[in-house]
């Protein structure tokens, strides 16, 4: 989302009016000789803008980001950097997260250790299932994608999405589920059905947890 999206905009105006009106105020008791009074109103201001900066809008944010749906996903196969061919339809009963990167995403660099610290969390579950799903797109390959994971010491689970020779187009779970960015994380619940849409990735979301919080609410 853009910071001049309407609601950053908003935003900035009411912390702008707040601004001044605290700072009105704390000139006015100071100059009243009430210096306690303008000191605890500064400290007050301070943690109010402290508490929205750094909790209330990475919440915001993080829902923003977010999309929750409820829809059919036809069947696809993808390919793990093992070599083994894993078909969608064999991951009823599990929930299903797909991390869809590639190695020239830098916002997906910064996205695959968030995802990494989830899989640990969840990796001794048997009904949970993370892939870094490798798009297949701007030339990317098995043997690329692994050298990236490789290379950054990334224990992921990953896997390639089918593309043509050229990776130039979308492969099919990228075309089952609709995706045309990157990154972009999807989720399917137990029944096989997409739950879950999470595109982009900003530093300032609480992004480990929110994923966390929707595997347990798809469990």
């Amino acid at each position: 989302m853009a910071w001049t999206a309407p609601p950053f905009l908003l935003f900035y105006l009411l912390a702008a009016a707040f601004g001044i009106g605290v700072g009105v105020a704390v000139r006015s008791l100071a100059t009243s000789r009430k210096m306690p009074y303008a000191v605890a109103l500064g400290i007050v201001s301070v943690g109010a803008i402290f508490f929205v900066v750094y909790k209330t809008i990475p919440v915001w944010m993080d829902r923003q980001a977010s999309q929750i749906v409820n829809q059919q996903v036809d069947p696809f196969n993808v390919h793990s950097l093992a070599g083994a061919t894993l078909h969608s339809t064999e991951w009823k009963g599990r929930v299903v997260v797909l991390s869809f990167w590639a190695t020239w995403c830098l916002p997906c660099h910064a996205e695959l250790p968030e995802i990494e610290k989830v899989q640990n969390r969840y990796r001794e579950n048997p009904n949970v299932v993370i892939l870094a799903l490798d798009s297949g797109t701007g030339g990317d390959a098995p043997e690329t994608a692994k050298a990236y994971l490789d290379k950054n010491k990334l224990s992921l689970t990953g896997a390639v999405d089918s593309v043509d020779a050229n990776g130039d187009t979308w492969g099919p779970a990228a075309t089952s589920l609709g995706v045309k960015t990157l990154p972009a994380l999807y989720i399917l619940d137990r029944s096989g059905k997409l739950r879950t849409i999470h595109l982009g990735y900003d530093s300032s979301e609480h992004f480990s947890e929110f994923l966390s919080r929707e595997i347990d609410r798809l469990l």
